[in-house]
């Protein structure tokens, strides 16, 4: 088993796109990641210090961890730097290109897959999907292991290549956002001073979304259900009227965690 940072991209909308416009894109985005890491791409049959694979609708790089290994965090930024940049290039006023970026570190397995080329697999790669999945167009999102591993205590503003005193990347974070599965994970955004119009500083929408399930009707308002409320930290409610819960709420049977973060109240439109 070996360690591993993944980056993790998709294009925006991808499916939508027509078939010969997929089809140039993914080319395209291959090109530039071959051509920005020419230099240390393991040529066939050599050990890998990067394992590319595509995904159909963008691709993942896997930056295998050795002690002679050619790359390091500047690598990593320049080339989610750089993909940014394309993106913006490939774009028209009709046809926008818009890539979600995602970059996690944890282990992985090797193996050789039935192309006879080297692969990885592992909940390493599935979570770094998760991350991604969970950035806004224009964004790239760390996870909390990306972000200790090439931040940690040090400072959250990266000024050297591929970045500068002119445009600096600056870390915010912890920031709670949902996945796809209803996974609840915390992400670190990079942002970009001064702001870029191909870059997106804003928090990711993942991170005012919430799961919500039905409860089995009816439901009694005390009891182990007002325990339950007691209790949670993020409350949602799909309501007609929600007058037992404010008649009970007003009477003292149901009370809020003091640690409650959110409370939302979907209510049909009259």
């Amino acid at each position: 088993m070996s360690a591993a940072t993944i980056l993790f991209t998709d294009i925006v909308s991808f499916s939508k796109k027509p078939t010969a416009e997929q089809r140039r894109l993914v080319e395209s985005i291959t090109s530039e990641v071959v051509h920005e890491l020419r230099t240390i791409l393991t040529p066939p049959l050599a050990t890998p210090s990067i394992v590319a694979l595509p995904t159909g609708d963008g691709l993942a790089l896997a930056f295998l961890h050795r002690s002679n290994q050619p790359w390091n965090c500047s690598t990593i930024l320049r080339v989610i730097f750089r993909l940014h940049q394309w993106a913006d290039n490939q774009s028209s006023p009709r046809n926008l290109v818009n890539l979600r970026v995602g970059v996690h570190v944890g282990a992985v397995e090797l193996f050789t897959d039935i192309n006879g080329k080297a692969n990885i697999c592992g909940d390493t790669i599935n979570y770094a999907q998760r991350v991604m999945d969970a950035a806004s167009p224009r964004q790239t999102l760390f996870s909390e292991a990306a972000f200790r591993e090439y931040v940690g205590t040090e400072s959250p503003i990266f000024s050297k290549p591929p970045f500068s005193e002119d445009l600096r990347a600056i870390f915010y974070g912890p920031i709670e956002v949902y996945a796809k599965h209803g996974l609840q994970i915390l992400v670190y955004k990079l942002a970009l001073d001064p702001p870029q119009l191909y870059w997106s500083n804003e928090d990711p929408i993942a991170k005012n979304l919430m799961l919500v399930t039905l409860t089995d009707l009816p439901k009694e308002v005390v009891g182990s259900f007002s325990e339950q409320i007691h209790q949670a930290t993020h409350i949602a409610f799909i309501q007609l009227t929600g007058d037992r819960f404010i008649s009970n709420y007003n009477n003292g049977n149901v009370k809020f965690s003091k640690q409650l973060k959110r409370l939302w109240v979907f209510m049909p439109d009259p």
